[in-house]
């Protein structure tokens, strides 16, 4: 793939060293694109929606910033749509693009990421109603699970013409963390899940699930008839910008589920401040990050923002200070990494909790403030407990418990506190096939498996954290019809 780089170096102080390090930002273009005129490149605002409807009060924090009310998401789209704004969906953008045209200015996608049914219940009559596309990125795995859409529903949505589906990977994995052969899986199965439901219809536009990849997940997106894919990084998308490395502003991340009666005029403010060019922008990167012992973790942030007018002086203040990288350099780029290396004597010595301030100028003056919290948490683990290595039983029925605590002794903070990023889900299998779809746990899962075959049986529970991480666990087990059946499997294993 070829690409125009621009180079910035910056002096990071970390660690009581100064570290240099080339800034190398890519402009890069995935689809060849024909010979442009000299014209303005109007871009495009990709907005990033989750649930719509009312979120009970007894949701976790996380999960209140998914939601978005109904009446706040009406708003946002009446007065877009009276101030001109023009909706399409990604593939539309695309096209577009592809084609050599120019992108009406004001252009705005609307994008749902997990594929919730409410956006089928709530989002699509506001759609129908305002004559507005959106392009919907559902999670193969979770189609059909309550709380999610359902393959008549998806149908109904292509079906109007308004709704595109787009792929968010099989099971909402972090394809960072995934070997090549698992990542195609995830990407491969999405597509082919949609496909049976809606025969012939090709998934052409992806989320990468946390905004996270890595070298390969380009490759295996374009292996696959991928031409748009968006991130969670921050900013307006144009045409010169990677295409399966797009930015979106996440709407999500304003607590506007509070605000019913100003929240959609809050958005929208927001919304056009983006597309008016003044400095907005925000931190990005992992909220926490898991060690491996005796290796140092990739915990990299990232501060991206968009308007403005450069050269931007940049300060970052890390705390603490020497561990969490501080500098303060001027630069042109709108994207500036943070290098954070942590490892396990870092945690000892210095605790689990990180932070980071940052400030933003630009040439004529603006300012842009914000901080970032990161956490260090013990890689995510399951192991079975309160049971043998291999189970035997003639009832039919095994009690098996899978934990998640850490049993790491040399960081308090770790010991006997749940592995990995909450919320942590656990999935259970037997012989391949699931028998408990995924639910939420706090430290440990119980439950009674029914073998009804005689014979070996594997068992196994998967667990996946709020940073896409996952872990598995497995026991085999022997179920006989008599006592004396049981003693001649044990016979035969010794």
């Amino acid at each position: 793939m070829e690409s125009k780089k621009n180079v910035e170096t910056v002096v990071w102080k970390t660690a009581g060293a100064i570290l240099v390090v080339a800034l190398i930002f890519s402009t890069a273009c995935v689809t060849p694109l024909k010979a442009q005129n000299l014209q303005v490149d109007n871009g495009v605002l990709i907005l990033c929606f989750h649930e719509i409807g009312m979120v009970n009060r007894n949701a976790s924090p996380s999960k209140k910033t998914l939601y978005l009310p109904q009446s706040v998401f009406d708003q946002i789209i009446k007065q877009l749509k009276g101030k001109g704004y023009t909706f399409m969906k990604l593939s539309q953008v695309h096209d577009l693009w592809a084609s050599g045209k120019q992108l009406p200015n004001r252009t705005v996608v609307i994008t749902f990421d997990d594929g919730y049914e409410s956006v089928y219940r709530y989002a699509l009559p506001i759609a129908k109603k305002y004559k507005i596309p959106f392009t919907d990125f559902v999670i193969g795995n979770d189609i059909n699970v309550p709380g999610y859409l359902t393959d008549q529903e998806i149908k109904t949505m292509v079906g109007t013409g308004l709704v595109e589906i787009g792929g968010h990977t099989l099971d909402h994995y972090n394809l960072k963390y995934l070997s090549d052969q698992e990542q195609e899986a995830e990407i491969k199965g999405v597509i082919e899940k949609v496909k049976n439901i809606i025969p012939g219809y090709d998934i052409t536009s992806f989320a990468v699930p946390y905004g996270e990849y890595n070298d390969q997940t380009e490759h295996l997106l374009a292996k696959y008839g991928i031409t748009m894919d968006v991130t969670t990084q921050y900013g307006i998308a144009y045409k010169t910008d990677d295409w399966l490395l797009l930015p979106r502003v996440y709407i999500n991340a304003l607590p506007a589920y509070v605000y019913y009666k100003v929240g959609g005029i809050l958005i929208t403010r927001r919304i056009d401040n983006i597309l008016n060019g003044k400095l907005v922008g925000e931190p990005d990167g992992p909220p926490a990050c898991a060690l491996f012992k005796n290796e140092s973790t990739q915990c990299d942030q990232v501060i991206s923002f968009t308007g403005g007018k450069g050269p931007y002086h940049v300060r970052i203040d890390g705390n603490p200070e020497g561990i969490m990288p501080s500098f303060s350099a001027s630069i042109m780029q709108t994207v500036v990494p943070i290098p954070f290396r942590p490892t396990l004597q870092t945690a000892k010595q210095y605790g689990t909790n990180y932070g980071m301030s940052f400030t933003v100028t630009d040439s004529l003056g603006n300012m842009l403030r914000g901080r970032k919290m990161v956490t260090l948490v013990d890689k995510l683990t399951v192991r079975f407990i309160n049971s043998p290595s291999v189970v035997f039983t003639s009832t039919g029925k095994i009690t098996l418990t899978a934990d998640i605590r850490s049993t790491t002794t040399e960081i308090p903070d770790f010991f006997n506190k749940p592995t990995g990023y909450g919320p942590v889900t656990a999935q259970w299998f037997l012989d391949g096939r699931q028998i408990v779809p995924p639910k939420g746990i706090a430290y440990d899962d119980q439950e009674v498996i029914n073998l009804t075959k005689p014979g070996k049986h594997t068992i196994l529970v998967k667990v996946k954290d709020g940073l896409g991480e996952v872990s598995t666990a497995s026991k085999t087990a022997y179920l006989s019809r008599s006592i004396s059946n049981q003693g001649e499997m044990k016979q035969g294993l010794d």
